[in-house]
Formats: C-alpha cells, structure tokens, sequence
C-alpha cells in the first residue's frame, strides 16, 4: 500500500489531534461509558451483552502483523487477534419483532430538497451526528413558536456548508423519530403548541414485521426508547447510474475499523431525496436479521456459491422499497439490506443529477459518544481511518 509524504503524515496526525480534541467532551457526556463500567458490564447499554460472531471479515487496520499491540476506542489492547463479537441488545433484537416502515410526504419537501442539493453537489458523501438533547431543544423551539413544524427550510440561515447540513440532519432526525413513534406518543411531545390539535394520525404506506401473532401490531419504538438513546449517525450519499449499495449490516464504523466489535444500531432508516424519477436503486431489506447476516456474512462473502441479488425475487424475506421522492424508511436497526443498481435517474433542472439517500443510525449512550467523535462519512472519519491504514 502506497505510504503517505511526510508532510502529508504530519497534516494529517495534526487534523486527527483537533479531531480528538473536538470530541473530548463527547466521551465525557455519558457517565455510562467510563473506563471502569464499560469492563464491568460489557460496555453496552439497555443490558446489552456480548456475543461471538464472525461475518468474515477483518478490517484492513487490524490485519497487519506490523501492528503489534494496540490500544482500541474502548480502552482494551488486543494483540493481533480483533475480537470477533456482535454487540447485541435484547429489547430490541430478541423481544421485539424485526419490523420496516415505508412513509411517504412525512418530512417537509423543502428540507428533503435542501438535503439533495447539498449532497449532489459533492464527490464524497458527508456525515454528521445530532444527539437526542439537540432533537428535544428543537423540539421546545417548535413549542415556543421559534420553529414552525411546516416551515420551508431557508439556506440563507446557514453560515456553511457543514452548518447547513447539521442543521438539515437535525431537522429530518426530528421527523424521523416522529414517524417512528406511535401518534399518540407522537402527539404527546413537546412540538405540540399550547391550543393546538394533537399531531394527526400518520399510517405508514407499508409495515412489514416478523413475529410470532402477526395478527398483533407489534410495538416499534416509545418514548421510552427516546430517553434510553445518545443520538443519531446521519449521512448523505448521493450515487450515480449503473451504482448499487452491497449487501452490508448497518454497525458504528469506527469502533469496527479499531477493534473488529461490530455494534448495529437500536433503529435505522433513510430518506430518499431526489425529486426526479429513478428506475433500479431500490432499497430492499432482509426480515431475517442477523441469522440472514450471519449466513452471508460481510457483502455477502460467507456464502460464495450464492449471490445475494439474485434471492431478492425468491426468498419471500425481501422486502423491496422502489425509490420515490421524500420516501422514508424505518426499521429496526438489525436488519442487512442493499440497492439495487440504477438503471437510469430522470433529469432535473439542474445538472448532476443523482440518486441521493440520507441515512440514520440511532445509538446508546455506550457508543453514541465514539460514533460521536467520528461519524462515519466525516472528514474526521475520514482522516482517522486514513491514519489507521498506514
């Protein structure tokens, strides 16, 4: 592998000393994720454990016997040998179904129409994260009269590129979690302005879920699982004609490329932005799980006599989302899934047309703090997973 300048080793080892340095107090902010904690519990929280799992795969940071003893994320040294371990959290994987919402027109169309213009116009995808404290003052300014829950989203406001974005991600985070919850939980929060009529009903244009009575709407998430939650990964990604996404499981990067400890997020979901029409790009998750992940493994390498499109149309676990302008999708943060490749994207006004996705990671308070330091997509990220191939 091509080693980096001198000079460009110095740049980079100052940009992930700010880096560090800028997330300081982001590790701090939890009392749960102290030194001591994290090895007398297992780290996680919500009783979460962990579980050995392999999907074969090792990240390239970890697999150079050059490296010799290293010192992870979470405090532990390894020696050559990553843990192969899945964190898992029984609330969310074990007592409640695996369940995937589809809701359309839900978030306002001028912040889904920001998030796209932001993101087509880079060559690179871009991340940020918003904690739930940011979610909640957003919400009492709605209360207050300081934000209007159907206000048109106005760029001018921002400073930059990336206060732009945070505060695009901040808003879609709030109707994401809005659509999560039911309506009369939904209603019950604060946004809600003093004479105002409760937030009306929403059902999702699909709900799939796997469960043992599929005659009984399972529970999906309560404002119980807001108060247990740290924050939200955000990324926006925007692709091209004849691109697909691999098969893959959502997981908190960074602690994976540190110590091979794959971590899924309690809810994920995306938002789909681009206002033209996109034939191919379909987004399409597996109701098995992690039991569909563990036989197929990392982009699907665990299983080589299969391809893992090729079942979209035989295993009746697919569930299939064409792409559609301010489409949402929710589901539980288990579940592996992949696009499809684009076929062709309609044109729009402008030039540079592409297919753009938001996605959403929710984290605890046991990794939401490292996800924190470095979302994945960041240029922090970028530059610590830079740092760690050398």
């Amino acid at each position: 592998m091509p080693r980096a300048s001198d000079s460009a080793k110095k740049e980079m080892t100052m940009e992930a000393t700010e880096a560090v340095s800028i997330s300081s107090t982001a590790k701090t902010s939890s009392s749960e994720f102290d030194g001591d904690d994290w090895k007398k519990s297992g780290g996680l929280s919500c009783d979460g454990r962990w579980e050995s799992f392999d999907d074969g795969h090792v990240p390239e940071t970890l697999q150079s016997d050059e490296q010799g003893m290293h010192v992870d994320e979470i405090g532990e040294t390894t020696n050559n040998g990553p843990d192969r371990l899945l964190a898992v959290y029984p609330d969310y994987v074990e007592d409640r179904p695996e369940t995937l919402r589809v809701y359309d027109g839900f978030v306002p169309d001028s912040v889904v129409n920001a998030l796209y213009e932001t993101t087509r116009q880079d060559q690179q995808p871009w991340g940020t994260y918003v904690s739930i404290q940011q979610v909640r003052a957003y919400w009492e300014e709605q209360k207050s009269g300081n934000q209007d829950e159907n206000h048109k989203y106005d760029s001018a406001t921002a400073q930059n590129q990336q206060q732009e974005r945070n505060h695009l991600a901040l808003m879609a985070t709030a109707s994401f979690f809005r659509a999560a919850l039911s309506p009369k939980d939904a209603a019950s929060l604060s946004f809600v302005k003093e004479g105002e009529a409760a937030v009306p009903e929403t059902t999702p244009m699909k709900e799939t879920f796997i469960g043992s009575n599929q005659d009984v709407k399972p529970e999906f998430w309560t404002l119980s699982d807001l108060d247990r939650i740290h924050g939200v990964a955000v990324w926006g990604l925007g692709a091209q004609k004849s691109s697909q996404v691999t098969y893959h499981l959502d997981y908190a990067e960074q602690v994976r490329y540190e110590t091979n400890r794959i971590v899924p997020p309690a809810l994920a979901g995306t938002l789909q932005c681009t206002p033209s029409k996109i034939i191919g790009g379909d987004y399409c998750a597996h109701m098995g799980g992690l039991q569909h992940y563990q036989r197929f493994g990392y982009k699907g390498i665990k299983d080589a006599s299969s391809n893992v499109l090729k079942t979209l149309d035989t295993d009746p676990s697919w569930v299939r989302i064409p792409y559609k302008h301010n489409r949402l999708t929710i589901q539980s943060g288990h579940l592996p899934h992949l696009s499809t490749p684009i076929e062709s994207i309609g044109a729009t006004s402008t030039n540079n047309t592409k297919r753009v996705i938001v996605g959403f990671n929710v984290f605890f308070p046991d990794i939401g703090p490292l996800v924190q330091r470095a979302p994945e997509h960041s240029p922090i990220f970028r530059r610590k997973v830079a740092l760690q191939r050398w």
